[in-house]
């Protein structure tokens, strides 16, 4: 047991246990732990936009993707992951490296975690800002790439990075706005864009985080429902 405590993704995964799109622990043996089944597909598929083949590639890719529907209630779940992990039981926590690799659709399609390598803590990031001195803001990568923070030049020490719901707003743009409703569009932008521009030094950090992420969430399912019926 002792082995499997100091085990990083085991401890991580005990301590989002309790989170939507996080797998549920089952058993253990040694240093290894049995989860459910892991999604075998990304959240979505789309060449880089540097790519010399991306003009021909990214349309082929964007038919391939679920209905707007589908790509909407994935963009709720994970906005409610985003709002549960930035003010949980267990304590704050940031996902390090927001990618469609990191998150992925399981085979009832919903949205899964894949692993939890890339999950940090509140406690271990501001281990690593209290750790170093800064000159510019190039100096407080904590975590590549998306813990990041901007450097406080007075006391010339980092400090802490945006709230995961900043990248997962930045991960979700061109999922989830290409072939949205026109009606939807508009607004979905502008609330991605104040999402993914969400300041770590703001006043009142944890009021504007729940505000930009319950608007986004019920905006989406207000239109959701309204498919649906």
């Amino acid at each position: 047991m002792w082995a499997l405590v100091q085990h990083r993704e085991f401890f991580m995964a005990f301590a989002l246990r309790h989170t939507s799109i996080s797998s549920a622990i089952h058993g253990f043996c040694g240093d290894a732990f049995a989860v459910d089944p892991l999604p075998r597909f990304p959240l979505y598929r789309l060449p880089s936009p540097t790519s010399w083949y991306y003009p021909v590639a990214a349309p082929l890719a964007r038919f391939m993707w679920s209905k707007w529907m589908t790509r909407a209630k994935h963009a709720v779940a994970l906005l409610e992951f985003a709002s549960e992990i930035y003010a949980g039981d267990d304590g704050s926590f940031f996902i390090c490296y927001v990618s469609t690799e990191v998150f992925g659709v399981d085979r009832s399609g919903n949205v899964k975690l894949t692993t939890w390598n890339y999950v940090y803590s509140y406690y271990e990031l501001q281990l690593l800002a209290d750790s170093r001195s800064c000159d510019t803001d190039s100096d407080c990568v904590l975590v590549p790439p998306d813990c990041r923070s901007s450097c406080d030049v007075v006391k010339r020490k980092c400090t802490l990075p945006q709230p995961s719901v900043a990248a997962i707003c930045r991960l979700l743009e061109p999922y989830l706005l290409p072939k949205a409703p026109r009606v939807v569009a508009p607004d979905a932008a502008r609330i991605l864009e104040r999402c993914t521009a969400i300041n770590a030094s703001a006043i009142n950090l944890p009021l504007k985080h729940a505000v930009i992420t319950n608007e986004l969430k019920s905006f989406l399912w207000r239109y959701i429902s309204t498919l649906v019926s």
